[in-house]
């Protein structure tokens, strides 16, 4: 399915990122958080790679138009607490939808 169609089929978060494309970011996120962790890979060094990583998945030319640059920042500020949150165990940090 198309991020295009994914955005039109999807019940939009407070944010207007749509609820299915938040919710398959937080498992990626949390399984590969949860990997590097497992793996050995020191708490910075996993949230630079998930910065990185979202970063990249999120570049102007990898999502819809219409996904301007606050949405992305609002994505990887999320993605970032959760990586945190995840590798820290920790509850109550995540930000509300």
């Amino acid at each position: 399915m198309s991020a295009e169609a994914v955005q039109s089929a999807s019940p939009q978060t407070g944010s207007g990122v749509p609820v299915l494309a938040r919710d398959e970011l937080r498992s990626l996120v949390v399984a590969w958080t949860l990997k590097m962790k497992a793996d050995g890979i020191l708490p910075e060094k996993v949230l630079i790679a998930v910065k990185t990583l979202a970063r990249d998945t999120m570049a102007p030319s990898a999502v819809p138009s219409d996904y301007d640059a606050q949405l992305r920042q609002e994505l990887l500020a999320d993605a970032s607490q959760l990586c945190i949150d995840t590798y820290f165990n920790t509850t109550g940090s995540k930000r509300a939808d």
